[in-house]
């Protein structure tokens, strides 16, 4: 081998191996440059195989984080950075920025395609640290969401339980991430989905309450005040199961949510279900959704102030639908073209305004040439558009050999 490549092929595998022994109290993530691709006639990036982005979070207009599995892209204008995740075995399921309270990343170490042990990051000047997360008895347990103000820290996410899972909280004490036993206090059951926080650490937690014996779910909404939860009523929800999912915060205590009902079973064996609109103002009441709705969803609520808002809408065996709700009008807006002109077989999963004129979504490729690929969308000029992105090929593993 020449003594250049033998060089730079026990550099890379140092950089591997170092990202995976690196300490409990920081995580670093092999690390290039990437850029933006201006192809409409194709998909980028390709290589590698499948990746997904499940979560977008900007702390300015000007500067956020993409998650998933795989990848962390970290947007600074046009400027892109690439963090791999495959050497640490992470999957990122959330990411929350905020110039104040700074840039968590929830998700777990993963055994294959499981969850393993969940895990918590933050962004430091030196790169990532974990977080010391109360842990459960169990070892597969993964952290959902993660939600952080200059006054408080939530965290939500599941113990896989055999073929069933329970709901976990935590709530960040001192720096210290610790279960918080609301959701089993007094013998409830409840699973929280989502949460949001207002600037006074105050919140709304909203998820599922569980019969005893596990087989049903009904629609939970609690408010989060002072450090205590209250359970808040809920209009009457028909059908023999619901849920709520998502929930966002409003200024002057206002909230939106979504709630299913008229669903049965749970996970990948659930069926059935439409979806209805709910608004808190002093009482939570349902929002009628125009009749070419009805059957639908709400599975994002994007808010760019209290009286706009953008709703992502999914119905089985129907496309999915992409709303902007404002000034009490219902606009139907075109879902973003991919470029070999689809329309379907991808979903949108997390989105955020970071103006009133542009936008930033994410979502996932399933029919492409890829069998899963993330995708990301910007919306600018009134149109939301499919973003490529790539990085050069002398970054890859037997050149740069930062690992794919």
């Amino acid at each position: 081998m020449h003594s250049t490549l033998r060089l730079v092929v026990v550099f890379a595998m140092g950089a591997i191996v170092g990202a995976r022994l690196c300490t409990a109290a920081e995580v670093r993530f092999p690390t290039i440059p990437a850029h933006w691709v201006d192809n409409a006639s194709g998909l980028e990036p390709l290589r590698g195989g499948e990746f997904t982005f499940d979560s977008v979070s900007f702390s300015s207009p000007t500067e956020g984080w993409i998650v998933g599995n795989r990848y962390i892209l970290h947007i600074e204008g046009e400027r892109l950075e690439l963090q791999f995740l495959r050497s640490a075995g992470i999957w990122l399921n959330d990411v929350q920025a905020s110039r104040s309270a700074g840039t968590f990343v929830a998700g777990s170490y993963r055994h294959g395609a499981a969850p393993g042990r969940g895990m918590l990051l933050r962004l430091s000047i030196n790169g990532w640290d974990e977080q010391s997360v109360e842990s459960t008895a169990l070892n597969d347990w993964l952290v959902g969401t993660v939600r952080v103000n200059d006054l408080a820290g939530w965290a939500s996410g599941i113990e896989i339980r055999g073929q069933g899972a329970k709901g976990l909280l935590w709530r960040r004490q001192e720096g210290i991430w610790k279960i918080d036993r609301v959701e089993s206090a007094g013998g409830r059951l409840w699973s929280f989905a989502r949460m949001c926080l207002e600037p006074s650490g105050d919140g709304w937690f909203v998820g599922s309450e569980w019969t005893e014996d596990r087989s049903q779910r009904h629609g939970l909404v609690t408010r989060l005040r002072g450090g205590e939860f209250y359970r808040v009523a809920l209009p009457v929800l028909s059908g023999p199961e619901s849920y709520v999912s998502p929930v966002t915060c409003l200024p002057g205590g206002r909230a939106l949510a979504a709630a299913v009902v008229g669903v049965s079973g749970y996970g990948l064996k659930e069926t059935g279900g439409y979806g209805i609109l709910l608004s808190y103002d002093g009482s939570w009441q349902p929002i009628e959704l125009p009749a070419h709705l009805h059957g639908y969803r709400v599975t994002i609520i994007a808010p760019v102030s209290d009286s706009d808002i953008w709703l992502v809408l999914w119905a089985l065996h129907r496309p999915m639908k992409l709303v902007h709700w404002h000034a009490g009008r219902w606009d139907d807006v075109p879902v973003p073209v991919l470029p070999d002109g689809r329309t379907t077989g991808y979903s949108i999963d997390d989105m955020q305004f970071v103006s009133d004129s542009e936008g930033w979504a994410v979502g996932n490729d399933s029919e492409g040439p890829v069998r899963l690929r993330g995708l990301i969308f910007h919306y600018r000029d009134g149109v939301w558009r499919n973003r490529n992105w790539n990085w050069h090929f002398w970054h890859q593993r037997w050149f740069g050999l930062f690992g794919d």
